[in-house]
């Protein structure tokens, strides 16, 4: 805790408060995200997962029954993760379960929290500085080859298929772009022989098409929503 100031104390305890009462069951959701608030801070983050056991009250909450809650606790898994290498590590060993919950999810409001818990698995630490898809870091090409293996295009194309809510469409084909696009970036002090640990843009295009990813972007190029219709255009330029 030597990285935070005395005056931020106090912020510290009520962070490590709200972990210790969403764990004991007392106002989850409530907790959940006041945590989560204190946690886009990578100090206050650090504190949560090796004081307040953050990750493991994360994981105890994502797959609840209340949909304030799994949104919540999604929420928080994002934010300790977000600038966190060694908190990413553990975190996309959860990336079947996180998966497997976003894939059952019938909600807008939790799904987009489980996006964004999705996305943290992807990312590189190249200057990370605001994780719900709006980050100038990278993803890594290991993760979004293991998000292919577990079969993650079928969370992108039942997205697209069954949900309206014009930001979880966004953030769907904002996501589909990236792992397109950073599929074989090469990093600072990397060569291409580096790059083979991903998967191929083409393997990647082969899936899109033939999952119709394409295609059902294509219906919200004139959406009303100017960043739906931006995402929307953005991947269309890859076809």
């Amino acid at each position: 805790m030597e990285k935070i100031g005395m005056e931020q104390t106090s912020d510290v305890d009520l962070m490590l408060e709200a972990l210790k009462d969403a764990k004991a069951g007392s106002d989850i959701a409530d907790n959940l995200h006041a945590a989560a608030e204190f946690c886009e801070d990578i100090d206050f983050a650090e504190v949560a997962v090796k004081n307040g056991q953050a990750i493991g009250v994360a994981l105890k909450f994502i797959p609840y029954k209340e949909v304030e809650i799994r949104a919540a606790a999604a929420r928080l898994l994002a934010a300790i993760s977000q600038n966190n290498e060694k908190v990413q590590e553990k975190t996309v060993k959860c990336l079947s379960l996180l998966l497997k919950i976003a894939s059952e999810e019938k909600e807008a409001t939790a799904l987009r929290f489980q996006l964004s818990a999705i996305s943290v698995c992807f990312l590189t630490l190249v200057d990370v500085s605001y994780i719900f898809f709006q980050t100038t870091a990278r993803y890594n090409r290991k993760s979004i080859k293991k998000f292919f293996d577990l079969n993650g295009i079928k969370l992108l194309e039942q997205i697209l298929s069954d949900f309206s809510d014009v930001k979880v469409l966004s953030r769907a084909l904002f996501m589909a772009t990236c792992l397109y696009t950073q599929s074989d970036i090469i990093l600072e002090g990397e060569s291409e022989k580096d790059a083979v640990d991903g998967m191929k843009k083409e393997d990647i295009k082969n899936l899109y098409i033939s999952h119709s990813i394409f295609e059902k972007a294509a219906t919200h190029l004139k959406s009303s929503d100017c960043n739906l219709s931006e995402n929307a255009t953005n991947l269309l330029k890859l076809k």
